[in-house]
């Protein structure tokens, strides 16, 4: 944006001279690309920035070879057999929790949370939050310092 001087004179402040990549840079960018497979890992590999790295990739038309949401993200989505899903099952039945069966058959466990979700599954049992404890046992008769300290929470919490 220009500025005025102290005669008045409109200038433009210098800017930093833009760092364009050569043609064989580019290229090498290209080839860099189709090994890693990740736009993200050839701007590394490069030393480019991943905004001028994205642009490029754009511009040579490559696709990510993944499919759908995982697409933009950095691992491939992990495929799991049927018999790793019976594993799982045979193993929640076992423990009754997500958590311990998935691992137990070495599965993370938010897969296994959505596999025990879709299936109808229990996942937790309803606890009462503290919240609601502190105000059944007031609601019972005991002090509010001995509530909030049985519930956990601080007695000034208690008064909000």
């Amino acid at each position: 944006m220009p500025h005025l001087t102290e005669n008045s004179t409109p200038t433009t402040p210098p800017q930093a001279p833009r760092a364009r990549l050569t043609a064989s840079e580019k290229q090498r960018f290209n080839e860099v690309l189709d090994q890693t497979q990740r736009v993200k890992d050839a701007a590394q590999a490069m030393g480019i920035a991943l905004p001028t790295a994205e642009q490029l990739a754009k511009v040579y038309g490559w696709k990510s070879p993944r499919k759908g949401p995982t697409a933009a993200c950095g691992k491939p989505k992990a495929k799991y057999t049927q018999e790793q899903k019976n594993a799982f099952f045979t193993a929640f039945a076992k423990h009754q929790s997500v958590s311990k069966a998935a691992q137990e058959v070495n599965i993370p466990a938010p897969t296994c949370y959505q596999w025990a979700v879709k299936a109808g599954l229990e996942t937790s049992k309803p606890r009462m939050g503290r919240r609601e404890e502190f105000l059944r046992l007031r609601a019972q008769g005991m002090s509010r310092k001995e509530a909030a300290k049985q519930v956990g929470i601080h007695e000034e919490t208690s008064r909000e």
